[in-house]
């Protein structure tokens, strides 16, 4: 038995392969699906992927102080957002 992996979408009930397939018609197929829930580097088509080369060239490594000023913010804004959830909970109880 040959096994073949391939990505499809599912659309208006139809699932539709995103490559053409090496079947012949009416050939009788099984399928497991695997929902695809997040889009990984991998699974982008090959032009949006090198698009993205070359984007961070010549802006240097960061320094200590950058990834701690930005992990700060970072920090900052999530208990901000947890703080206003926590307030918009307590204000409905």
């Amino acid at each position: 038995m040959d096994v073949i992996t391939v990505e499809a979408i599912y659309r208006n009930g139809i699932i539709k392969p995103l490559k053409a397939l090496s079947l012949q018609d009416n050939e009788r197929v099984k399928l497991h699906i695997f929902r695809q829930t997040e889009m990984m580097p991998s699974d982008l088509p090959a032009s949006d992927f090198a698009a993205l080369r070359g984007i961070w060239t010549g802006l240097g490594d960061p320094t200590y102080e950058e990834i701690k000023n930005i992990t700060y913010e970072i920090a900052e804004e999530r208990l901000a957002s947890l703080l206003a959830e926590f307030d918009e909970s307590d204000d409905d109880g």
